[in-house]
């Protein structure tokens, strides 16, 4: 993954996606769910419909040199964000 910024789009409709990020990048994660659930490293969530306003790991953005940013929308379905 290259220095700054970047920004991954998911769309997950009945079914789920598992993403495994390394130590260095700080990771953002935004978006929404309809009958569907997901796991972002230490918190989780789910449920008929809900926003994930901002989920963030990695609090001192100073210390990191990477930026992923998820956006997803999740239907029926989940997502996984965890550590090597």
């Amino acid at each position: 993954m290259p220095d700054g910024i970047s920004t991954l789009n998911l769309n997950i409709s009945f079914g789920g996606a598992e993403i495994i990020v390394e130590d260095d990048i700080q990771v953002i994660m935004i978006g929404q769910y309809s009958l569907a659930g997901y796991e972002f490293f230490d918190s989780d969530g789910g449920g008929l419909h809900s926003e994930i306003k901002e989920a963030r790991y990695g609090e001192h953005s100073d210390f990191y040199d990477k930026t992923l940013i998820i956006k997803t929308n999740i239907s029926f379905g989940g997502i996984e964000v965890r550590r090597r």
